[in-house]
């Protein structure tokens, strides 16, 4: 069933409870089996084989969309659906069975362990030389497929979060220290009359002078670098724009916060002390 498989009928038609024993042997081949095999073009009514000599010509009736059968990040593969009713129940050794939780009359959806019961009783139902293995809910086996994946990501984002503390630290350090040792030149500013104000933004201004730089030069290194990471990431592009504006408005934060402390001291320097040390 197409809607179970959630794929897209793109062409032709889907395989039907009259594709049995005894009919033209049919198939449906999905995008990536056409832009393989065909260059793109029309595939419905061509015909394919199995490769082994004397095996019989199949037609194919449609075309589906892509379906990704292992890692979400790789590359649709070239697939070819074909009807188990006209295989045979001798042509099977094992069996990938799809489920959708829903059946006619249900007043509800049914708990995805209920389902996988519900599935095991009519499998063992079937004949006493049925097995049954590996029983997931779509929900587990995509999380499977993302483990590896997730679990990169859970470092990069550590080593990332790690990176950005430091740095903010060394922009708190530099700034105080520069702060620190303009003390006197800020005390005789305000017995000069300089504002509070005038201050805080010449103190603001040196720490963003050590941010905005940085941030700059990693929007540009961000397509060379995106292609380094590329394979870790499913469905958000190297140049997504939502991560494009979040990681420099955090480094920004980080850098503005490390700056106003030391901004904030700037301004509280007593004229009076400054000038009596002098």
């Amino acid at each position: 069933d197409l809607e179970v498989l959630g794929l897209e009928l793109l062409n032709g038609r889907g395989l039907a409870n009259s594709d049995q024993v005894g009919t033209p042997l049919v198939a449906v081949v999905d995008d990536a089996f056409v832009r393989e095999y065909f260059g793109g073009e029309p595939a419905v009514g061509r015909v394919i084989r199995y490769p082994w000599r004397g095996a019989p010509d199949i037609q194919i009736v449609g075309v589906v969309s892509n379906v990704i059968h292992g890692d979400v990040t790789e590359l649709p593969e070239p697939t070819v659906w074909v009807p188990f009713g006209q295989m045979g129940m001798g042509a099977l050794d094992h069996a990938f069975v799809l489920a959708a939780g829903h059946r006619s009359g249900d007043t509800g959806n049914a708990a995805p362990e209920t389902i996988l019961r519900q599935i095991s009783q009519e499998v063992l139902a079937a004949g006493p030389g049925w097995a049954i293995s590996d029983q997931l809910t779509f929900a587990q086996r995509l999380s499977e497929s993302l483990a590896e994946h997730r679990l990169i990501t859970l470092l990069l984002s550590l080593f990332a979060g790690v990176t950005l503390v430091l740095g903010s630290v060394g922009i708190y350090g530099v700034v105080s220290y520069a702060v620190r040792s303009r003390m006197r030149e800020f005390g005789v500013r305000k017995a000069l009359g300089a504002a509070d104000q005038t201050i805080l933004r010449q103190v603001f201004g040196s720490g963003l002078r050590l941010v905005l730089p940085g941030t700059a030069l990693g929007l540009l290194l961000t397509a060379p670098a995106g292609s380094m990471v590329r394979e870790f990431m499913f469905n958000v592009g190297t140049a997504d724009p939502v991560t494009l504006f979040l990681v420099p408005t955090v480094l920004l934060t980080a850098g503005v916060l490390a700056a106003f402390l030391p901004a904030r001291r700037a301004t509280r320097v007593d004229a009076m002390t400054v000038l009596r040390d002098e």
